[in-house]
């Protein structure tokens, strides 16, 4: 008779002990073979949507030629197999981002999926890496569209507009691709306009009757600059754009600089002396002492007005003079007179630009009693005489014995700033 014999209990326990800790080595790397895999299948999709996108581009069916703007695509409105499926789950918002440098187009990727995967900072093509994907993120990680490089224009293409480029919207925030931080501007453009009510002779310049509600500046285009722009400047440095005390208009360029002026007369005076004596050669040696200096205005973005050199009325060179000591200088015809279409002496010329006539008399001769505000001009044939601007007749005109503390020329200080435009978001 044959012999048979089975496992005893104590070899069956050592093969079921061998069995767990074979699956214990087992199960994490076939655990982290299949994430892994799925990692790269993400990296891969996104890739292959990118190169859905470069193809539209190349084939002439999607022009983005504007430098000065950041394109988001929409996954949705690519023509590419798997577009819309992650490894993980279907892509609930997910964006191929453009930006063209000149000649050519770099191209990013930001996304998350309906299981939370995906990557949250923009990241360029080449760049993009599977351990870059992140877990639990949120939809709302990705509701504000970022500008990049700075880049002040945001536009879309998406299914809202039937895949088609969508209106120039100004970007809240400019980040820096190579760090991910965000740069910081001088100037936002603003988001809500200042109003007052008519008050003073300025309102038949712009045919409406005293007590009338007036706007002052306007919102503007995303990326294009227009005299009267609305700006929100952080001159005070304390990261808050304040459009109650910091609000600035724009007036033109200077170069790469945006020439900028303040709302409001800064000095709460009736009557701001010009100069210390009747000689135009010195010019406003006094009105100046009123600008704001570094101590205030801290923001160290903000371009120094250094020397400047001061036209007379007939544009001719005067004098060199030294604003070292300030972070702004006064208005100068020749920053006012082009973009409103004045002239001197010509009532009503500045009615093109009303929004120069808030917090003056045009508001409020109780609360503003100052009928305008200095210019950093000097007339030729006249030593007594200096120019302002004239809330009351929005005109530009010369001041009499601009030396006198009491001139009836009644006239404040509007500090002008100048600011590279790459340090505005416009």
């Amino acid at each position: 008779m044959n012999n048979k014999k089975g496992f005893t209990l104590i070899e069956l326990l050592a093969v079921i002990i061998i069995l767990g800790i074979l699956l214990i080595i087992a199960v994490p790397s076939v655990t982290k073979y299949i994430s892994d895999s799925r990692k790269s299948t993400y990296i891969q999709t996104a890739k292959e949507v990118i190169g859905g996108v470069r193809t539209l581009v190349n084939n002439g069916k999607l022009e983005m030629f504007d430098s000065d703007a950041t394109y988001y695509m929409d996954i949705k409105c690519v023509p590419t197999e798997n577009a819309l499926k992650s490894p993980y789950g279907e892509f609930d918002k997910a964006y191929v981002i453009v930006t063209y440098n000149g000649s050519g187009y770099d191209y990013y990727w930001v996304s998350v999926d309906e299981t939370g995967q995906g990557i949250k900072n923009i990241t360029k093509y080449d760049d993009l890496d599977s351990e870059l994907i992140e877990s639990d993120l949120k939809i709302e990680d990705f509701d504000e569209l970022k500008g990049i490089d700075g880049r002040k224009k945001i536009i879309v293409i998406d299914k809202t507009n039937n895949c088609a480029k969508g209106e120039a919207t100004t970007a809240n925030t400019v980040i820096d691709i190579s760090t991910g931080e965000e740069i910081v501007p001088v100037c936002k453009r603003a988001k809500t306009l200042h109003t007052a009510t008519c008050g003073g002779g300025a309102c038949t310049a712009f045919n409406i009757s005293h007590g009338t509600s007036m706007t002052f500046g306007h919102i503007g285009n995303a990326g294009s600059l227009s005299a009267g722009d609305a700006f929100d400047c952080d001159v005070n440095d304390d990261g808050v754009f304040d459009a109650a005390t910091e609000r600035f208009y724009y007036l033109g360029s200077n170069g790469e600089n945006a020439i900028l002026i303040y709302y409001k007369n800064i000095t709460g005076q009736t009557t701001v002396a010009y100069s210390t004596n009747n000689s135009n050669r010195n010019g406003p040696t006094k009105a100046a002492t009123y600008l704001p200096t570094s101590s205030t205005w801290k923001n160290e973005k903000i371009v120094s007005p250094g020397t400047k050199t001061i036209k007379n009325d007939k544009s001719e060179n005067v004098v060199n003079f030294n604003y070292s000591a300030y972070v702004a200088r006064l208005p100068e015809y020749q920053d006012i007179s082009g973009v409103c279409n004045a002239t001197y002496n010509n009532y009503g010329g500045l009615k093109n630009c009303s929004f120069l006539v808030e917090e003056t008399i045009f508001v409020d001769a109780s609360s503003y009693p100052t009928k305008g505000f200095w210019l950093g001009t000097m007339a030729k044939n006249n030593s007594t005489v200096a120019y302002g601007a004239h809330a009351g007749g929005m005109i530009i005109e010369a001041g009499g014995n601009y030396g006198v503390v009491n001139s009836s020329a009644n006239y404040g200080v509007k500090p002008v700033i100048e600011v590279k435009k790459s340090d505005m978001n416009y």
